[in-house]
């Protein structure tokens, strides 16, 4: 995919994501089946996946490579990136630290999405600054699929919110 299609896809998949979480009532926000997330708590992971690379991208690619190194390898493609996404799925892989939601209030699901779609917006923004050689060379840390190129995180970003809005 290039720049546009990757932008389009990031756009179209978080606001589906946000509709979806908008036409929830508060008790279907708040419910959840057991050992489930709730929509809340997939709404608070997402924000969270997003924010530290909308932090990292604010970085000069320069920066970045020096302080996560440069990539040896092309690309993957989206779907191979999906499939390795849901292969440590399958092995047990979940989120973990920074990335588990906290509470959060319902009165709290209006600002969260405002600032999730907006975080996408800069994210993208961001991404934009850079060509897309960079989005192959620029390696960026990764919490399950260890070291990912920017252009691999940002299928992960598209596919990622679409993937937990098919458990809301």
């Amino acid at each position: 995919m290039n720049k546009a299609q990757i932008f389009q896809q990031l756009r179209e998949t978080h606001q589906n994501f946000v509709t979806a979480i908008l036409n929830l009532s508060d008790d279907a926000f708040t419910a959840a089946a057991p050992a489930k997330w709730s929509a809340w708590q997939q709404l608070e992971h997402i924000c969270k996946s997003v924010r530290p690379l909308v932090k990292a991208l604010q970085m000069p690619a320069t920066d970045l490579i020096a302080r996560f190194g440069a990539s040896n390898r092309p690309s993957k493609s989206y779907d191979g990136l999906v499939l390795m996404y849901q292969d440590v799925l399958k092995n047990g892989a979940t989120a973990s630290g920074q990335f588990l939601p906290q509470a959060v209030m319902v009165s709290d699901k209006i600002g969260l999405v405002e600032n999730l779609l907006a975080d996408i917006e800069k994210l993208i923004e961001l991404a934009d600054a850079h060509t897309e050689e960079a989005w192959d060379n620029i390696l960026l840390p990764h919490p399950i699929l260890s070291s990912l190129t920017l252009r691999e995180m940002l299928y992960f970003m598209a596919y990622h919110v679409s993937h937990h809005q098919k458990t809301i």
